[in-house]
């Protein structure tokens, strides 16, 4: 008879199985391997492990990094850096090391399972501590109150500056218990200024450095102040002025000056010139001396500086003084006041005195609106310096001009006077009325007019105008009765007989313009006939056939 297994067998079996699975399902995929690189960088406290990192597969990482130790075989246990999970080479930096101390050292990774693999093991040992080093710069730049030094630091380890500088004293080895500078706290180079220096006297000077750990010293160097200099330096109103040059200098005073190497004058178009302007030199020692500055702008204003240098490079620099360069074209221009106004001209002119430069072109300028140009109303008159007049004309009535003088160089630089302004007159309105004809003859009859004027002008000439045919004018026969506004009285003669004649009475204006009155016309009598009869008046302003054109008025030139 067969035996059945027992249940516990059973159930023993199937957990067996199950664990076997298990086992079975934490096996990774892929493998991985490390490698420690040789050490590099090694410093009294550091060191830098590189390290390589090879992965096949998916096999998982969930760190990395590197076991060190003064022991063999450190491991995580020990002292270790992390540098994450990522799959690939990577580079490991230990701190904190100990100086001229033997480590060993391991890469390691962690599966996914939390279980170490160690690369191959090196050792390294740190570099010995060495004391910071600072070396002085050599003083530079010496006068009699100042000078120049630094130092720059060597070398250092891990110590904190917490300051340097320059220590000086008129005793050997100075130290900071004495004068010093302080000039920060890097590690890089420096610049020390020694001020309030006693003159012509011997100094020591040593670079410092103190850290966390103590001060440390450079080197010792030595100098001497400058001794004391008094020294007075003037400079000279410029002269000689043209658009380009000028001429200045100045002078050298003082005890001491027999060190002064250069001297001459410095400018620019800002104030306070130094030796980083534009500067002309102009020999050495003491005494006077004349500097001509070329290559200026017109019409610019520069700021000079005379200035005296030290055999030590020390500058010393006069009172400023200023000069504005003329422009290339210079002139003064008057504008002459407006006479002879009428309605439609004025007279003006100008008075042009050259300085420099050549005249292409003088006369007026004007407009209505204020600050005339050329590129306004303008009338010339030549090219030729001097006073001149001219005639406005083609103005407007009752409107406010402006007028300006002007001069353009051959440069088409141009200048103006000042500005005038004057208002022209208004129109000359003429009104005129014809006389019917009076004491009419064969051969004569008398006649003439009302003259009114309003505005601006005068009357130079009137009487009447005659003729056989309609609208005479003063082309026709006329009479010439004076001058002004008014009544006036015309005497016709050398009339023919029984002969129809009309009549105007006509004035003409100072400008040249001449008015007309209304037509009459009148018949002569026959002869034999001697009264004094006003027989065939006729007033053309009745007549069906009057032209309007004279009705109006209408002045005709």
């Amino acid at each position: 008879m067969r035996r059945s297994l027992p249940i516990s067998l059973l159930v023993f079996l199937l957990l067996g199985i199950l664990l076997a699975y298990s086992c079975q399902e934490k096996e990774q995929p892929g493998t991985a391997t490390i490698m420690t690189e040789a050490i590099i960088d090694i410093e009294p406290t550091a060191a830098k492990v590189p390290v390589t990192l090879t992965v096949l597969g998916s096999f998982i990482i969930t760190q990395k990094g590197v076991c060190y130790s003064t022991s063999p075989n450190p491991t995580i246990s020990d002292l270790k850096t992390t540098e994450g999970s990522e799959n690939g080479s990577f580079r490991s930096v230990l701190t904190g090391l100990t100086p001229d101390t033997r480590y060993y050292v391991r890469a390691y990774f962690l599966d996914n399972a939390g279980t170490p693999t160690y690369g191959n093991e090196l050792l390294f040992t740190t570099a010995k501590e060495q004391p910071l080093t600072i070396a002085t710069e050599q003083v530079t730049n010496i006068t009699e109150t100042t000078a120049n030094s630094g130092g720059v630091i060597t070398r250092r380890n891990n110590e904190t500056i917490i300051a340097k500088g320059v220590a000086w004293s008129t005793s050997p080895n100075p130290t900071i218990a004495e004068f010093k500078t302080n000039d920060g706290t890097s590690a890089d180079a420096f610049t020390s200024i020694l001020t309030d220096l006693i003159p012509n006297t011997t100094y020591y000077v040593r670079a410092y450095a103190t850290t966390n750990t103590g001060t440390a010293y450079g080197n010792q160097v030595s100098f001497k102040t400058l001794p004391p200099v008094n020294l007075t330096v003037n400079t000279a109103l410029a002269t000689n002025l043209t658009p380009t040059s000028a001429t200045t200098g100045g002078t050298i005073s003082g005890v001491g000056t027999e060190r002064v190497a250069s001297r001459g004058i410095v400018w620019g178009t800002t104030t306070n010139p130094t030796l980083n302007n534009n500067r002309v030199t102009s020999g050495t020692g003491l005494g006077s001396f004349v500097s001509i500055i070329e290559n200026l702008i017109p019409n610019t204003t520069y700021y000079v500086r005379a200035f005296a240098t030290l055999d030590n490079g020390q500058t010393f620099y006069g009172s400023e003084v200023s000069f504005t360069t003329p422009p290339l074209f210079l002139a003064t221009i008057t504008t002459a006041n407006a006479t002879n106004i009428t309605a439609t001209s004025a007279v003006s002119g100008g008075t042009v005195t050259l300085t420099s430069g050549t005249i292409a072109e003088a006369g007026l300028v004007w407009n209505k609106e204020g600050t005339p140009t050329i590129f306004n109303n303008k009338i010339t008159n030549g090219n030729a310096s001097g006073s001149f007049t001219r005639t406005i004309s083609d103005l407007e009535p009752r409107t406010t001009y402006h007028v300006r003088a002007y001069a353009t160089s051959i440069t088409g630089i141009t200048l103006y006077g000042n500005e005038i302004v004057f208002t022209t007159d208004s129109h000359l309105e003429v009104t005129l009325t014809t006389k019917q004809a009076t004491a009419i003859t064969p051969t004569s009859a008398q006649t003439g007019g009302t003259l009114t004027t309003t505005g601006s002008g005068s009357i130079t000439a009137k009487g009447v105008v005659y003729s056989t045919s309609p609208q005479p004018t003063i082309a026709d026969s006329r009479t010439s009765d004076g001058s002004g506004s008014g009544e006036f009285t015309s005497s016709l003669s050398g009339l023919a007989s029984s002969t129809t004649y009309y009549i105007r009475a006509y004035a003409t204006t100072s400008a040249g313009t001449t008015f007309y009155g209304n037509q009459v016309s009148f018949t002569t009598l026959e002869t034999g006939n001697g009264g004094g009869g006003q027989s065939g008046n006729k007033d053309e302003d009745t007549d069906e056939e009057e032209d309007t054109e004279t009705d109006n008025l209408t002045p005709l030139r």
